[in-house]
């Protein structure tokens, strides 16, 4: 199952396995595109695997069409830079492991270091 949420300040798309809990839990970074259906999709395959899995909407709804390098660019541009709050506050809050896509491998590497958690 999953859905939409919001966890603190921060939206996203929230996988949960089927049964009953405690489950372990990742975050599911984005590639530069935003939050499309294929970052939906991994979340949605980690539920499947028993995993509790989000992913956070980094770019706070807006999205690049896969192939369109220059928008997806500008939004790196525009929200990276404060994009980092937005994890490190899950992250200090949690004992989640972060796990990137792509060129979003950086920010979970510098994340995972910043809060001593493991990346994959």
């Amino acid at each position: 199952m999953s859905e939409l949420v919001q966890l603190g300040s921060v939206n996203g798309h929230l996988a949960k396995p089927t049964g009953n809990g405690p489950f372990p839990a990742v975050i599911v970074i984005q590639e530069w595109w935003g939050l499309d259906a294929q970052t939906e999709s991994i979340a949605d395959r980690f539920a499947q695997e028993g995993y509790l899995a989000f992913a956070p909407d980094l770019y706070h709804g807006e999205l690049a069409q896969l192939g369109d390098g220059d928008t997806a660019m500008k939004l790196v541009q525009k929200y990276a830079p404060n994009a980092h709050l937005d994890l490190e506050s899950l992250l200090t809050r949690s004992r989640l492991t972060p796990i990137a896509m792509e060129r979003s491998a950086v920010w979970a590497s510098v994340l995972a270091d910043a809060c001593h958690s493991p990346s994959v």
